[in-house]
């Protein structure tokens, strides 16, 4: 009886603990639920695997794409994505995915790119022979640190590496002489762009895409402005006037949607985007 009384008592008691806890968790805001689940994941991932590290890695990995996902939609606060990437890469080391992962959404949505470059570096030792990741590396050198020399360090690497694009191979010389080449510039978003699954991030990446685009438009606008102006002794009446001069072969398309023009001070304008942009430096 007495121990029928113990057992019973112990049990009333975890019960209580147990509603005063769910209770408690009701009570908490989102953020602090979160706190308490995600303390801190990456530090104790391997005394929680019990040897099955890959299975692990692929529970967290699942959980970490729908933690990004809720807080895209939501407040945008990644606290946690860093440890949760950690805990992924320190698991299985050479699950590539999660490298890429992070070379995308922390810079571009987190907006942590020391972290990316932290977690890459990771990923090269352990795959030194994927030239993506020596790829988005010097891509983040290059966008977010304005960093030629580094950029061009990382392009150099990825260009030896196999399956490597071959524009790649021209990279790092044309960043060591800060060439503003925008055909360049493309091909290196396009490359991002390719790799990156989240639609969100490729939204941002497509649009500085077509900002590149539309200054590269402008330029080749205002050049044969320039020399329609040196030869003819005055500006054209259009931008239509250029081609059929043979000053363009054609008006290139706006890449926004709208349409060039010529404005009575010979400036060339978009009826829809205007910004100027300098291709290398970041947004």
């Amino acid at each position: 009886m007495k121990r029928r009384w113990i057992v019973t008592s112990i049990a009333i008691l975890l019960l209580g603990a147990a509603c005063y806890l769910n209770g408690r968790i009701h009570r908490m805001e989102r953020r602090e639920v979160e706190d308490f689940f995600y303390l801190p994941i990456d530090k104790y991932a391997q005394l929680i695997s019990f040897g099955y590290n890959n299975v692990l890695a692929d529970i967290i990995w699942m959980k970490t794409l729908v933690y990004t996902g809720e807080h895209l939609k939501s407040d945008r606060n990644f606290k946690y994505l860093v440890s949760l990437l950690n805990a992924v890469t320190s698991l299985d080391p050479r699950f590539f995915y999660p490298y890429r992962f992070a070379g995308t959404i922390l810079p571009w949505e987190a907006h942590d790119t020391d972290s990316a470059i932290k977690i890459l570096q990771k990923g090269l030792r352990y795959l030194p022979d994927n030239w993506y990741l020596w790829f988005i590396t010097g891509f983040i050198y290059l966008y977010f640190k304005e960093n030629y020399r580094k950029a061009a360090f990382y392009f150099k690497e990825a260009a030896t590496k196999p399956g490597r694009p071959l524009f790649v191979v021209s990279l790092a010389g044309k960043l060591l002489a800060k060439e503003n080449d925008a055909d360049t510039a493309l091909k290196i978003l396009w490359e991002v762009y390719k790799n990156t699954r989240n639609e969100e991030t490729k939204r941002k990446i497509l649009r500085r895409i077509k900002m590149i685009i539309a200054e590269r438009n402008f330029r080749i606008l205002e050049d044969a402005v320039s020399r329609f102006r040196k030869r003819e002794g005055r500006l054209p009446e259009s931008l239509n006037e250029l081609v059929q001069k043979g000053y363009l072969r054609e008006i290139p398309p706006e890449p926004f949607g709208g349409k060039y023009y010529l404005t009575q001070d010979g400036e060339v304008r978009s009826t829809v985007y205007n910004k100027r942009i300098k291709i290398y430096l970041k947004r």
